[in-house]
């Protein structure tokens, strides 16, 4: 279609304007401003949980020092009373373990569309012969690649914590009858002990991989803002 020369002659200034807005910094603006307010949200959250997980950790020391102190005491009535903490607190730990799988089996799957779309844009883009909106698309599939890797090593890992909760509060349910009945053994009481601090040791872990998750996104965001 041929365009009249004065209406070519109009629409000049217009296009160039709008080439310098869109092929500067202000091309990656609303998407970067996006993805920054995204890395913030996601460092607001890892830093709240990581207040929870010490919460969670100081609760767990004070019930299993107070168990101890009662075992050292024979004190069968505060011994029952740091039971009952215990219990209290394996339940909402197992809860909160079993939500975490399912966050992270929903963010897997956000990555995996994620990943499709961008695919799907790439391929579009490159039958057009757009090439340069191609290779960003592109880029973007290989961001996205390596946030899917992330996320599925954060399953793994979210799974792997649930089944050592799950194993210790298996075990220590399965000589838990033996306290209620007064009649537990030394090496009884020496087994619940060990399983104590095995929780101790899960619940500092979790702390420390909360703390890393925060520094991750702290640098993911430091990136953002200088890309």
């Amino acid at each position: 279609m041929h365009r009249p020369l004065h209406y070519t002659v109009h629409r000049a200034p217009l296009l160039a304007l709008a080439i310098g807005l869109f092929a500067g910094p202000a091309l990656a603006g609303p998407d970067s401003r996006q993805e920054q307010r995204q890395e913030k949200a996601e460092l607001h959250e890892a830093k709240k949980e990581l207040r929870d997980d010490r919460q969670d950790l100081s609760q767990l020391h004070q019930l299993v020092e107070d168990w101890h102190r009662a075992r050292a005491r024979r004190d069968r009535g505060a011994e029952r009373r740091a039971d009952e903490g215990l219990d209290r607190w394996m339940k909402k730990e197992l809860a909160e373990a079993r939500t975490e799988v399912r966050e992270a089996q929903q963010e897997v799957q956000e990555s995996k569309n994620e990943v499709h779309k961008e695919q799907r844009d790439a391929h579009r883009a490159q039958h057009r012969g757009q090439r340069r909106k191609a290779a960003q698309e592109r880029a973007d599939v290989r961001d996205d690649k390596a946030d899917l890797a992330d996320d599925k090593r954060d399953l793994t890992e979210q799974r792997q914590d649930l089944n050592r909760l799950h194993n210790i509060a298996r075990d220590l349910e399965s000589i838990q009858h033996h306290f209620r009945g007064r009649g537990a053994t030394s090496a009884q009481y020496a087994r619940k002990s060990a399983l104590l601090r095995q929780l101790q040791t899960l619940a500092r872990d979790e702390v420390q991989d909360s703390k890393s998750e925060i520094q991750e996104d702290q640098r993911e965001l430091r990136e953002g803002q200088h890309r």
